[in-house]
């Protein structure tokens, strides 16, 4: 899931406080949000104590401190909290020393993510990810840059004090109903697959984030999956060898060495890149196969279709949605066989080849998923499908002057065409207002007990 989600660029990582620690191991002191308060109180000379005992979140803790400092050195609450974030910044600049920061960055290149979420104030994932980062700070929008992993520091950074959030203060700003960051995290969560490392997602904001993604944004798509899987660092026990599923409906995947994890996760993504590439290369391989195709052997393909030109039909048929792209050079396979059906069907005899341009028509409109492909793909085949009307007897018998062939073929495969292909191919008869009425005339010969409605 994470592997085939980096190959199709909907990867997206939320990074917490473990993920700092793994990396710098002790070559910095790095705190927990408590352990943060706490070091400022002694940085600015207030007793933390007397705050041990008391119970209420970290972010009340924090305007507390505020306010006593602020007393204390008779200055405003604002240029107190202003001087607390300053500390906050000096003690969360930290670096990655070289050898770790080259392990992580090679796995880091292979896991390759979309984008990254981070509540840290460090830039430790920046060191990480070398000039290939693009630092979102709270008061800039979020965007993608090609080439760059964009990472939303959406607590603030260390070299801004006034973007930090830490206080009640900042919390009641963040969660205004026009409050960019906390509008924003739905939907990268809803549109992407979203790995969470050092991250218990105890943070009120991501909370609130994954709430509206699971439930009030609450639209999926079932191609790419939205799906949130969380690392939990177990510190003693055994991990459970297995994943399972969190409260919230996250995916829980325990582990007890992040360095560990993430080498196992790079081999596992590699061989899925390798597969990966080995499929685009099949699907190139294919493009080519087409485009390069002269007029002489397409007739070949024609004339030998269940050989030859089927197996480009099924090839496309079972086409991965992130390879649409090929289809292009479908629309061009077509336009070219029917221009080179129509020269095989002029001379006397060529009755045949009525049925083959049939059998080509109903192969891509049963097999292919054609209404998510091209619409000029469609609105060719449906205008060559009311070419065919006077060619083929809807009943399958053998009537003069129509191609035997043709007759046949459409009475073998007519059941198979599926219910919403057929609506559409009325629906643009209807639209073009009887330039192509010859549809109808095939919708209308199937019967509707036998229509194939998958």
């Amino acid at each position: 899931m994470i592997s085939n989600s980096s190959n199709l660029g909907v990867l997206g990582l939320f990074i917490g406080s473990g993920f700092t620690k793994s990396v710098i191991k002790n070559d910095f002191e790095t705190y927990s949000w408590l352990g943060l308060i706490e070091k400022c109180c002694d940085k600015l000379g207030i007793d933390y104590e007397g705050y041990k005992s008391i119970k209420c979140s970290c972010s009340e803790l924090a305007s507390m401190v505020c306010r006593e400092y602020a007393t204390k050195n008779r200055i405003t609450y604002q240029q107190a909290i202003r001087n607390f974030k300053e500390v906050v910044g000096k003690l969360t600049n930290i670096y990655a020393y070289k050898g770790q920061r080259e392990k992580y960055e090679s796995w880091f290149k292979i896991i390759d993510p979309s984008w990254i979420v981070t509540t840290n104030y460090d830039t430790i994932i920046e060191n990480v990810l070398g000039g290939r980062a693009l630092s979102i700070t709270p008061d800039n929008c979020f965007c993608k840059v090609k080439g760059l992993v964009p990472v939303f520091h959406i607590h603030g950074i260390y070299n801004n004090p006034d973007s930090i959030v830490i206080t009640d203060e900042d919390y009641i700003s963040f969660f205004r109903p026009n409050n960019y960051r906390q509008t924003r995290l739905p939907f990268l969560i809803k549109e992407s697959c979203v790995l969470m490392i050092g991250y218990r997602l105890g943070d009120v904001n991501v909370k609130i984030a994954v709430d509206w993604a699971n439930d009030v944004f609450d639209k999926s798509n079932p191609v790419y999956s939205n799906t949130i899987v969380q690392l939990v660092y177990k510190e003693d026990g055994m991990p459970k060898p297995d994943p399972y599923y969190g409260d919230n409906g996250t995916i829980m995947y325990e582990f007890k060495n992040l360095e560990q994890f993430l080498s196992e996760l790079c081999e596992f993504t590699k061989l899925e890149k390798k597969s990966y590439k080995r499929r685009t290369e099949e699907v190139e391989q294919n493009i080519k196969e087409i485009l390069l195709l002269d007029r002489n052997s397409l007739e070949d393909y024609l004339k030998n279709y269940d050989k030859k030109t089927r197996p480009i039909i099924m090839f496309f048929a079972g086409l991965e949605r992130e390879f649409g792209y090929a289809y292009n050079s479908l629309l061009y396979f077509v336009r070219e066989a029917m221009i080179k059906l129509k020269e095989l069907s002029a001379p006397s005899g060529g009755f045949e080849y009525y049925g083959v341009k049939l059998k080509l028509i109903l192969d891509l409109l049963i097999h292919v998923p054609i209404l998510d492909v091209s619409r000029s793909l469609f609105a060719t085949l449906a205008s060559e499908l009311a070419s065919l009307n006077d060619m083929v007897d809807k009943d399958g018998e053998k009537v003069f002057g129509t191609s035997y062939y043709a007759s046949q073929v459409w009475a073998d495969n007519k059941n198979q065409i599926p219910r919403e292909v057929i609506d559409e191919l009325n629906r643009f008869s209807d639209l073009l207002e009887g330039r192509y009425s010859g549809i109808r005339c095939f919708t209308d010969s199937i019967p509707k007990q036998n229509i194939d409605t998958h």
